[in-house]
């Protein structure tokens, strides 16, 4: 018997039904919010079959032009339909599972099935060993842009450097890792997740809840293994995208607009979507903080931070949304040095690289603050935003 590893659960099974049927023509019930099947920031139908489909037409649509691209065809009951989507958590208080939040989408299909590549790039992972249950693919795209990440094929038709052309054939799907054939699909923003060319958690595709590591127990008195906190659904969406902003229109998206809005089923690019505007409270942290202005996004400040980072704003699809700090690494102490900080609230994730560009001379009393140049990355679902702006902190 097959040797089946305990993550090998984490893709939803994928249905050997015994007809083909176009997804329009099957029952559909709707998905109960919160639970398995569905996502922070869609509903969710599932068919008969256990296909999902969103009831977003405009998502509907991402995700039709996706399947698609890497299958050659609509998705239908068959090949195509998405079995686990984006961000789900289905598998959060499923015991004795130690994972959760999954971080790209199932794509039914059955055993070699052709996959075509939906973006041109280099690859630079692949491993294909399925007496250890291991298959991965990982393309970067050809802007440098993203870590396109394929698992579970049974066959690769390319190997590490190899270049890829959009549309050309680079796998088989494969039950490789899985209990049942599809194809796990997940992107990530290059340099994010970097030690893992993988996918989230070490090849899984998702968050583990904990992890382990042999340390000193204080209560014991003796090195014993301790669980360490495991990722969260923030850390997904820290570390990757929804794979629809492949769908953009382009072989990938430009560096300077991606990822795109929403897209047509024919895989047109659509307009970028506006998430920021300034905000609402232009009186909050006025004191001593962070404050940021876009002129492009328009007039007054677009973002706010006391000190302490206790109170986070940015007005986010019309509201004044209180971000939490998540991660913060570089120290701004001269003029060049760069500031990373992401920010997280539920179902949005911004990141923003901040570069000095001033500061204050030791021998300038007056002075009591630092400016920068500043670069927000917005993603709130499948929407993104990028822009840039003027930010300074201090009294």
């Amino acid at each position: 018997m097959k040797p089946v590893l305990v993550f090998i659960s984490v893709c939803l099974l994928a249905i050997a039904a015994a007809g083909a049927f176009t997804l329009g023509q099957q029952k559909w019930t709707p998905v109960p919010p919160g639970g398995p099947d569905s996502s922070p920031d869609y509903s969710w139908e599932k068919s008969d079959s256990g296909c999902l489909r969103p009831t977003d037409q405009t998502y509907r649509a991402r995700l039709d032009a996706l399947g698609a691209l890497l299958f050659g065809a609509a998705p239908s009951e068959i090949t195509g339909c998405v079995t686990t989507v984006y961000l789900e958590n289905k598998y959060s208080n499923n015991s004795p599972y130690n994972i959760q939040n999954h971080a790209g989408l199932d794509l039914r299909a059955k055993i070699g099935t052709p996959v075509y590549s939906p973006v041109s790039g280099t690859v630079i992972w692949q491993e294909l060993n399925p007496s250890k249950e291991t298959s991965t693919l990982t393309i970067e795209t050809s802007d440098r842009a993203y870590n396109v990440v394929f698992i579970h094929c049974s066959v690769h038709t390319k190997a590490i450097r190899d270049p890829v052309r959009k549309g050309e054939l680079i796998c088989r799907t494969g039950d490789v890792g899985a209990a049942a054939a599809h194809l796990h699909i997940e992107v990530k923003p290059v340099g994010k997740d970097a030690p893992n060319l993988k996918g989230m958690s070490g090849g899984r595709g998702v968050c583990l809840k904990s992890s382990f590591t042999n340390g000193w127990d204080e209560t014991t008195q003796a090195y014993t293994r301790l669980t360490k906190p495991g990722c969260s659904l923030a850390d997904v969406m820290a570390n990757t995208v929804d794979p629809t902003i492949l769908t953009s229109g382009a072989s990938t998206p430009s560096s300077t607009d991606r990822p795109q809005g929403p897209a047509s089923a024919s895989g047109t690019r659509a307009r970028q979507e506006a998430l920021v505007a300034p905000l609402k409270n232009q009186e909050a942290n006025l004191g001593c903080g962070w404050i940021v202005s876009a002129p492009t996004i328009g007039e007054g400040n677009v973002f706010s931070s006391d000190l302490e980072d206790s109170l986070i704003l940015m007005n986010i699809e019309g509201k004044d949304i209180r971000l939490t700090l998540k991660s913060s690494t570089g120290t701004p102490a001269k003029v060049g040095d760069t500031l990373r900080r992401t920010f997280a609230a539920p179902g949005i994730v911004v990141t923003a690289i901040f570069k000095v560009s001033e500061v204050c001379l030791p021998d300038n009393e007056e002075c009591e603050v630092t400016r920068f140049k500043v670069v927000f990355d917005v993603y709130k679902g499948g929407a993104h935003q990028r822009f840039t702006g003027t930010a300074m902190t201090g009294c």
